[in-house]
């Protein structure tokens, strides 16, 4: 059965009726002078106002900009707030009222807060945004309700004249003003616990928009302080938009064009000296949700003033610390530790603003500080920094413990000092007995390099080069030369790779070796490649790949590569040794010249053990003394083991 339907001239009849109908309208938008008719906006000239007890106000019912007459005036208590029939309203009594102006129909509310009158040179006035969405459902919600009542009651008795009111988030995707700005603890506890249920919307903006209008409505002045206190996840999921911003699609596709505008105007109530407490808690995010959260609370708080929630048990000890921070006296830091030479600037604030101080140091020669704060660290040991702001004082306690130049580490077994750079290698002669980790190639550029230690105060710690090379450095003395100069009994340089090293040794003692000039420690898994070492032909002077002269020490599986040496006594590896072992060493394509003895690994040995070592066939070794062998040139009392 075929049921299909011709729909093709009803099709072309509707088109000439929707066709007609434009017509029709278009004739009317004409006749009507061409302008859309807009419905009128009715709102009141303030949707808060703070007023203290004794004081009047006039408020102001309009349509769009224009005044509206014949208003019918009322208030939601006579007590707190009277209003006459001209809007003029009336402090009587501390608390909050709503006052409504009304035409017809239409309707607009302010909320009023009546503050008892004060003689406090300190007034702050505070506005919790609580964060009632559904994300907080559950225990999450109690344990905010909780803190922020707690947070209430010690502002409240704290000194000073302090204030607050609260905004809430509703169902509809909006937020409200729950209370007033208000100094009794039982109205604003009341406030808090009224709201049930975690179910309403975010939106942040329209929460900073009403903060903002509650702080406008304040008194100004040096002694008054204006803080909003966030609390959220930052996903704002309603509110106004703005697709150009500090966000792109890229943060979040679904939530940055709300996140523009509530950091848009959170920015502007900054600039009029808000300052914001943001608390992010983020149970319920995750992935790129939980990034873009975390990235807008911080945006939204000021300096110093982002405190992350990690479980609900925090929310009550952050609060608290907030309303110490808004209300006392208090010093950046309460400990430093520093490292001489270095500085830092401690500050201090008052009522959560920064303050001058007069500053002093319990021990100048240990760390100074300035009038500004600027703390200089002078010489090892132990003091405190006091500042004194109105009488009352607070310390930061300094511990300055000795320069360290490093990229990190105490030079400890545990936490040795970390080398990166060629200038923090230099500065390892300063630390001759503590432990060192390379964490870097270090390449000199082709730079003169001074050898480190001496027979006096050798290198005792522990150098760990962690496979890390040395490289591109020229080194010239006219003594023991090396890397390390000197090596002494407890001392230990292992895991170190050396190339291309330009050495040369004269004087009266002219011994040298690309890593250690001297060795009467233990050098173990290290190798040099592509380098030089030339020194001068005195008798019982010694030249090595490696080593220079192994001195009662141990060198053990070290290997040298393309390396040229020539000396008195030279060797591809250790140049001499007496006593001491060289154990599991091997020498490739090296070209060694002796003026007295050459060796492939040692050039001359006496009372040593010299064992498992070799020289490749691509090996060059010359004596142009009576002394040559393959591995070792010279031997008195040597044992050899292969």
């Amino acid at each position: 059965m075929n049921c299909s339907v011709n729909c093709e001239p009803n099709r072309k009849a509707g088109r000439r009726i929707l066709l007609r109908l434009l017509m029709v309208l278009a004739a009317i938008h004409i006749l009507s002078g061409g302008s859309p008719v807009r419905a009128a906006s009715y709102k009141m000239s303030a949707d808060s106002a703070v007023i203290r007890v004794g004081e009047t106000m006039k408020l102001t019912f309009l349509n769009g900009k224009k005044k509206v007459k014949d208003v019918v005036w009322s208030t939601s208590n006579e007590n707190v707030a009277s209003v006459d029939s001209q809007g003029i309203i009336k402090g009587n009594r501390a608390g909050s009222a709503v006052i409504t102006a009304a035409k017809g129909s239409r309707k607009a509310e302010c909320i009023v807060s009546v503050l008892k009158q004060t003689t406090q040179n300190t007034r702050r006035y505070n506005v919790l945004i609580l964060d009632n969405s559904g994300s907080m459902k559950g225990v999450p919600f109690k344990k905010e309700k909780d803190a922020a009542k707690r947070f209430c009651k010690t502002l409240l008795a704290s000194k000073g004249a302090n204030y607050i009111a609260l905004v809430v988030l509703t169902k509809d995707g909006a937020a409200a003003i729950s209370c007033g700005f208000s100094e009794n603890y039982k109205t604003l506890s009341s406030a808090i616990a009224a709201q049930k249920k975690a179910n309403a919307k975010t939106n942040l903006n329209k929460s900073l928009t009403l903060a903002g209008s509650l702080l406008d409505s304040a008194e100004s002045g040096d002694e008054v302080m204006k803080n909003i206190v966030l609390c959220s996840d930052g996903l704002c999921k309603n509110g106004g938009k703005l697709a150009k911003g500090r966000y792109t699609k890229k943060d979040s596709s679904k939530y940055y064009q709300y996140g523009n505008q509530a950091y848009k105007t959170d920015t502007e109530l900054k600039k009029k000296g808000y300052f914001v407490y943001a608390l992010g808690f983020y149970q319920n995010s995750k992935g790129q949700n939980l990034a873009f959260g975390k990235k807008l609370m911080k945006d939204l708080a000021s300096e110093e003033k982002y405190y992350q929630i990690n479980d609900i048990k925090d929310y009550e000890p952050v609060f608290e610390e907030i309303a110490k921070t808004i209300v006392s006296v208090r010093i950046s830091r309460t400990r430093l530790t520093m490292q001489e030479t270095e500085s830092e600037t401690l500050y201090v604030t008052k009522n959560g603003i920064q303050v001058s101080a007069e500053w002093k140091s319990s021990d100048p020669d240990t760390a100074s500080v300035d009038a500004y704060g600027k703390v200089a660290a002078k010489k090892k040991g132990s003091c405190t920094i006091t500042a004194v702001v109105d009488g009352k004082s607070v310390k930061c306690k300094v511990n300055v413990r000795e320069y360290n130049p490093f990229a990190g580490g105490e030079g400890t077994k545990e936490d040795p000092y970390q080398v990166a750079t060629l200038e923090q290698l230099k500065c390892i002669a300063r630390f001759p007995e503590s432990y060192f980790r390379q964490i870097a190639d270090i390449d000199g550029g082709g730079s003169s390099f001074p050898a480190m230690f001496t027979e006096e105060i050798p290198f005792s710690g522990d150098y760990d080069g962690e496979n890390h090379s040395i490289g591109n450095l020229s080194l010239s003395e006219e003594r023991e030369t090396g890397i390390f100069a000197f090596v002494g009994e407890e001392g230990c340089v292992h895991s170190v790779r050396v190339s291309h090293i330009d050495l040369q040794a004269g004087g009266s003692v002219p011994l040298g070796g690309t890593l250690v000039g001297k060795n009467r420690g233990t050098i173990r898994d290290c190798s040099v490649t592509d380098s030089s070492v030339s020194c001068g032909v005195r008798t019982t002077m010694a030249a090595g790949g490696l080593v220079g002269h192994n001195t009662g020490g141990l060198v053990e599986n070290c290997t040298a590569r393309n390396v040229t040496v020539y000396g008195n006594d030279a060797g591809g590896v250790v140049g001499g040794m007496r006593p001491g072992i060289v154990r599991n060493c091997r020498s490739y394509a090296v070209s060694v010249t002796g003026a007295s003895a050459a060796g492939g690994v040692v050039g001359a040995g006496g009372d040593c053990l010299i064992e498992n070592c070799s020289a490749d066939t691509e090996c060059t070794v010359v004596s142009h003394g009576a002394y040559r062998g393959e591995i070792v040139g010279y031997q008195d009392r040597v044992t050899l083991v292969n």
